[in-house]
C-alpha cells in the first residue's frame, strides 16, 4: 500500500452504487413542490397544462439521468488510483480517464462532482450517501476535496 503524505489516503478508491432512496424522495418532492407552484399562477388551464407536461417531461428525464443511471451518459462507477487518476464508467459501459472540473460540492450526505476536460462534454456524478458503503462514501469525500485543492503545499490549502 503506497503511503501519500499529503493526505494518508493511499489505496485505490472504486464505487459502484445502488440507486439511492433519499436522491428519490428529494427529486419527487423538488417536482411535486414546482408542480403545486405552477398550478398555483395566476394563468389559463392552457398554459398550466403545458408547463406540467413540461415538468414531467424533465422529471422523466432526470429520473433516467441521476436516479436509475439508464442514460447513456449516466455515471455509474468511479474509480480513483494514484497511477491513472479519475476514471468513470458510463452507462454504456466505456471507461474514461477525466480530471474532476471545480468546484465540487462535497457534505455528509451528498456529492457533485463535474468530470470533463473542457467545458463539453461534461459527465456529472451525483452520490447520496445511502447509495454506497459509509466508508467508501467518506474516502470518496476525501479524494474529491483533495482533487478539488490540486497539487498544492498543504500550508497553501484553506483551513490546513
Amino acid at each position: 500500500m503506497s503511503h501519500n503524505s499529503w493526505n494518508g489516503f493511499g489505496p485505490a478508491l472504486r464505487i459502484e452504487w445502488r440507486p439511492s432512496r433519499w436522491l428519490r424522495t428529494f427529486v419527487f418532492s423538488c417536482y411535486a413542490a414546482a408542480a403545486l407552484a405552477w398550478l398555483c399562477l395566476p394563468v389559463g388551464w392552457a398554459a398550466k397544462a403545458a408547463g406540467l407536461a413540461l415538468l414531467a417531461a424533465f422529471l422523466a428525464r432526470d429520473c433516467r439521468f441521476h436516479l436509475l443511471g439508464r442514460h447513456r451518459r449516466s455515471v455509474t462507477a468511479l474509480e480513483y488510483s494514484d497511477r491513472r487518476g479519475w476514471r468513470i464508467r458510463l452507462a454504456d459501459g466505456r471507461w474514461l480517464s477525466l480530471p474532476v472540473r471545480r468546484p465540487v460540492f462535497v457534505t455528509h450526505r451528498l456529492v457533485i462532482a463535474t468530470f470533463g476536460e473542457r467545458s463539453w462534454p461534461v459527465y456529472r456524478l451525483l452520490l447520496c450517501a445511502d447509495a454506497v458503503d459509509a466508508r467508501l462514501f467518506r474516502h470518496l469525500r476525501v479524494r474529491l476535496l483533495q482533487s478539488a485543492h490540486g497539487d498544492r503545499d498543504r500550508a497553501q490549502v484553506p483551513g490546513a
